[in-house]
């Protein structure tokens, strides 16, 4: 099953959603910072208040979970909405030009 998470450029912004993952429900907290320097979003994952991950990249073209799939938070994948002048989310136009897909820990298997 895959979800669209409303992730939105706005740095240091934190919100919850319910993605399902694996069959189930998983509630899980996201703080968003934007790297002025590189000029791309990174993302903090918590589970229960723990810190699943720090510091992810927004960055489109592969699974963004691929190397941490044992934690048990899905895969997830940046997209774009239509055709970007971009290769990846900027400051401004992270939630209205691409998309943020969350899917099972194996959706990237099928």
């Amino acid at each position: 099953m895959f979800s669209i998470i409303p992730f939105q450029g706005i740095p240091n912004h934190k919100f919850s959603a319910k993605v399902p993952i694996d069959g189930g429900n998983t509630l899980l907290r996201f703080r968003m910072t934007y790297n002025d320097i590189a000029g791309y979003w990174l993302v903090d994952i918590y589970r229960n208040d723990d810190l699943v991950y720090s510091g992810l990249p927004l960055l489109p073209g592969q699974n963004i979970l691929e190397q941490v799939g044992y934690l048990g938070v899905g895969s997830a994948w940046i997209v774009p909405r239509s055709r970007v002048m971009e290769q990846w989310p900027s400051e401004t136009t992270l939630d209205s030009d691409w998309y943020v897909i969350w899917g099972d820990s194996d959706a990237g298997d099928k």
